[in-house]
């Protein structure tokens, strides 16, 4: 039995509430990822402004502005994901100070460019400067990818360690009940 005193219920008016409330959410996540992006950015772009030529460097460009897109679309998409995007991505920006796993991902993003003739050899065999505007895409993306793929493994590792509160409720991780009690 319904309440007679309950006003109408309306898909229009609802629906325009569900995704203003929605809207906002991802643009705040949007908006924590560009601030994340930029704080990753410095290092690697030091990086790749030493080993790339003029022609790499247009690439660099578009590839770090597709990069900036992935990280919008992924927060977009899923609030959840975008979360540990973003989390695992302060982790990451925060490992410049001892940058290991950017020096790690940018010589090995060099040696596919090198594998793949974009990236002309150096002395002794190793990866020297990026040649053309596709090297410079190619490393750009290779490059950030694995750095991505970083911040999401780290961000997911913290939600697995943390409270489900710390992350809105539930972590995704493991079954929960349709009360959300757990198994």
């Amino acid at each position: 039995m319904s309440n007679p005193y309950e006003a109408p219920k309306s898909a229009l008016v609802d629906a325009g509430r569900t995704v203003g409330v929605v809207g906002r959410r991802v643009r705040l996540l949007q908006l924590a990822w560009t601030a994340v992006f930029l704080v990753n950015l410095p290092l690697p772009v030091l990086f790749g402004l030493s080993a790339t030529e003029n022609d790499g460097r247009a690439g660099m460009f578009v590839a770090t502005l597709l990069l900036l897109i992935l990280g919008f679309w992924v927060c977009a998409t899923s609030g959840r994901a975008g979360r540990v995007l973003i989390v695992g991505g302060v982790l990451v920006g925060l490992s410049q100070f001892i940058p290991a796993l950017q020096f790690a991902a940018g010589m090995a993003s060099l040696g596919l460019g090198q594998a793949l003739g974009q990236v002309k050899p150096h002395y002794g065999g190793e990866p020297g400067n990026v040649i053309s505007e596709a090297g410079g895409s190619l490393v750009t993306l290779s490059t950030g990818g694995l750095l991505m793929t970083a911040s999401v493994a780290l961000g997911l590792l913290l939600q697995a360690i943390t409270p489900r509160r710390w992350w809105g409720g539930d972590s995704g991780i493991g079954t929960t009940s349709v009360t959300g009690r757990g198994r």
